[in-house]
């Protein structure tokens, strides 16, 4: 089951937990949540629902989070502790593998083992950074310029396609990751047209959604990375210029 939980949708949290768990009175279900550090609240009661459910089912529900509690979103940093703790719970905790073995992988890759070396200690020892930096190395890029960050690399590869492409994302990024392009031609008429050139990198999608054209962030993981593109000026001219459209 792939269920999308759209923050614009909050009013809807519980009912869909109770939907969910009805559905698995009748076919037992193991559903995923990855990145639920970055969870909002309505997204934390969403969980918190699922989880502390009294009637038994054939539910199993399996969430991911970074260790790092910098990334927590407020919301993950002020509850997680007290859900997780219900004794339904198993934690789990995954550690990187050996250096060793991380330098082996991007050597299949296509790296030098001078430039694995550099990038696992670039990366510190994260595998998926390592592996998302060595495109960008091999087009040679130099490990000075590269993020640390999963963040950083995720707002790399967006500013690779340029500024305009970049404060389109970050537009839509700021209405929620997800809009017509309607509204977003109404905040500025060049938004659609960089969207569509961020759409053929694989970082937005474009889809049909009733009357509308609708844009969406294909990783809403990228919205930390860039909400400081814009300043808190433009996006309330934008939130503003949406409604008026709306």
């Amino acid at each position: 089951v792939d269920i999308r939980y759209d923050g614009a949708q909050a009013c809807a949290a519980l009912e869909l937990a109770r939907w969910i768990i009805d559905r698995a009175l009748t076919n037992p279900l193991i559903i995923a949540f990855d990145d639920a550090h970055l969870a909002d609240d309505e997204g934390i009661a969403f969980l918190e629902a699922l989880s502390q459910r009294e009637e038994p089912a054939p539910l199993v529900v399996v969430v991911s989070f970074d260790a790092a509690v910098e990334r927590h979103s407020p919301a993950f940093r002020a509850r997680s502790d007290t859900w997780l703790a219900d004794k339904r719970w198993r934690r789990i905790e995954f550690k990187p593998p050996p250096a060793a073995e991380l330098e082996k992988s991007l050597v299949a890759l296509g790296a030098s083992d001078a430039q694995a070396k550099g990038l696992v200690q670039h990366a510190q020892g994260n595998p998926g950074l390592a592996s998302g930096l060595w495109p960008h190395v091999r087009d040679g890029a130099g490990l000075e310029h590269l993020p640390t960050t999963h963040d950083g690399l995720r707002l790399l590869r967006v500013k690779a396609l340029g500024d305009e492409v970049l404060r389109a994302c970050a537009t839509l990024s700021g209405l929620g990751g997800v809009a017509p392009l309607a509204a977003l031609s109404a905040i500025d008429p060049s938004v659609p047209a960089a969207l569509s050139r961020a759409a053929t990198a694989s970082l937005v999608e474009l889809q049909p959604h009733g009357p509308f054209e609708v844009a969406r962030l294909t990783d809403q993981r990228m919205r930390p990375a860039l909400a400081n593109v814009l300043s808190q000026g433009q996006l309330l001219g934008a939130r503003l210029a949406a409604g008026a459209w709306a």
